[in-house]
């Protein structure tokens, strides 16, 4: 009997000292996770703004007299596949 007393005292003494250790390293912990989750973002933003920059050009242009011509490149242009051909069904008579 005084070997349970004595497993439910330290059960419960070590779940008073996690509660208090915790309560103390979660701000500190949680500070840490933001900012290197703001880094992260950070990092990602500027890594889109540079893509955005590099491939900001969809449109080719071209100068004719007064007339301004757009047109898409063709090489980046991709063809859609529709997974094969269209096969027109008749009905059969019994």
């Amino acid at each position: 009997m005084v070997g349970f007393l004595k497993a439910v005292l330290i059960g419960v003494a070590v779940y008073y000292v996690i509660g208090f250790f915790s309560r103390l390293l979660a701000p500190f912990l949680l500070k840490m996770f933001v900012r290197k989750m703001s880094r992260k973002f950070e990092d990602q933003f500027k890594n889109s703004e540079k893509f955005k920059n590099k491939n900001s050009k969809k449109y080719k242009t071209r100068q004719k007299g007064k007339t301004i011509i757009e047109y898409e490149d063709d090489e980046k242009e991709k063809k859609k596949d529709y997974g094969g051909d269209y096969v027109d069904y008749e009905e059969l008579e019994k």
